[in-house]
């Protein structure tokens, strides 16, 4: 029997904050984004719409302004019913490709980051290269629940800074949330918040290193985190037995919003700090923008608020696009952008908290 040194126990049980990586550091070379693309499910529903494609009782439609006033989300939009994240992910990733000024063809690799799945096997990955014809990208899925877009913009970074001769990363999010949101297996608080959606960035390769393109970043994880949101069927977890098909509930969004926003508050804001210490900002007032997961009002403003961001800082889409999970950072930002809220030059912060729990910041100038 092999025993743990002595103070085992405490030492994997103590958590540090990651060390900032400084992109670019290296090999001088960096990600910039050369460009983006939105994709909005075609169906916007203010609450009246919602309760009605719910189903929803007069006591339930009435526990659903008590939430709008806690969340702010006042429109969220749902996908037509059957449609795939990865067919939603199309023209995010045409109209991404159409800014950068290139063609499918020309990208080297494509990483599709989200939660949802079209189905088991294959990955979307391949659904959507298929789709838009990037027949010479080397493609993957990127998985890390709310945070999936931002590791995916890490994961490119390493291939850009190790490899700029790849050539073009496209680096997709699209989450078909509302086949999960299912009247008396959610909370309410779900189907008031959650929407579907897509986003994505054309990233290329910059010598420009700290006056253009990626600069520093910070990503962690904290496991203890892990229940606060799940969906238990799809995996092995939960299977069809003996031809019992699996409950509904098994395909359900659960969420704890008190656990998740306790959890952003210990794991997620220390981070903010110390990337913009690694990457030379002396204060929240050289941003434009600090651009965070759409969760919601208490889990931006909110936990902004207890960063010390000035809110005026903070990018928000969630009252009119709600919580679109890990699609919500990228659309947010190219909503920004087709707004000509973020210019070329600008200096933001991209920043997610999510389940698992996960945490991911990374500054960068536009």
């Amino acid at each position: 029997m092999i025993c743990p040194p002595a103070g085992g126990l405490e030492r994997a049980t103590t958590r540090s904050l990651p060390k900032a990586i400084h992109y670019g550091a290296r090999t001088g070379i960096t990600p910039r984004i050369l460009g983006c693309g939105l994709s909005l499910a075609p169906r916007e529903l203010d609450n009246e719409a919602l309760a009605d494609w719910h189903g929803l009782s007069v006591a339930e439609r009435a526990q659903l302004k008590a939430i709008t006033r806690l969340s702010g989300v006042h429109i969220r939009r749902y996908a037509n019913p059957g449609t795939t994240n990865s067919e939603l992910a199309v023209p995010a990733a045409e109209q991404a490709l159409k800014a950068a000024g290139i063609e499918a063809t020309d990208l080297g690799m494509l990483l599709f980051c989200s939660t949802g799945q079209d189905q088991g096997i294959p990955h979307n990955n391949v659904f959507l290269q298929d789709r838009i014809g990037a027949v010479n990208a080397f493609s993957f899925d990127v998985k890390n629940i709310c945070a999936s877009f931002a590791t995916g913009l890490h994961v490119a970074a390493q291939f850009i800074e190790a490899h700029p001769e790849l050539g073009p990363i496209l680096v997709v999010s699209s989450e078909v949330n509302s086949p999960f949101l299912n009247r008396g297996h959610t909370q309410l608080y779900n189907l008031a918040a959650l929407g579907d959606g897509a986003a994505a960035m054309v990233l290329g390769a910059t010598d420009n290193v700290g006056q253009e393109g990626f600069i520093a970043g910070i990503h962690r994880t904290d496991p203890t985190g892990r229940e606060l949101i799940h969906i238990t069927g799809g995996g092995s977890r939960v299977l069809e037995k003996e031809r019992a098909a699996a409950e509904v509930a098994d395909y359900s969004f659960w969420t704890d919003p008190s656990g998740l926003y306790e959890k952003a508050l210990e794991t997620f804001v220390p981070i903010l700090p110390e990337v913009m210490a690694a990457t030379g900002w002396e204060s929240y007032d050289a941003l434009k923008w600090i651009i965070p997961h759409q969760a919601a009002k208490h889990g931006v403003f909110g936990v902004a608020e207890v960063a010390g961001v000035p809110r005026e800082k903070v990018y928000a889409t969630f009252p009119f696009f709600g919580n679109t999970a890990s699609a919500s950072l990228p659309m947010a930002f190219a909503h920004a952008v087709q707004e000509g809220a973020v210019v070329r030059g600008d200096k933001v912060l991209l920043a997610c908290a999510g389940a698992g729990a996960v945490s991911a910041a990374i500054t960068l100038i536009y």
